[in-house]
């Protein structure tokens, strides 16, 4: 679903236990894939 998509490639500042430093909106990208799964 594209609208997933969307909605995981913005920012997330509720999770900062994860290091977003490395790509920005890619590197979150693929946080909340890995959290879904």
């Amino acid at each position: 679903m594209p609208k997933d998509r969307i909605k995981f490639y913005r920012p997330l500042p509720r999770l900062p236990r994860y290091p977003i430093k490395k790509s920005g909106r890619q590197y979150d990208y693929f946080i909340s894939t890995t959290e879904t799964k």
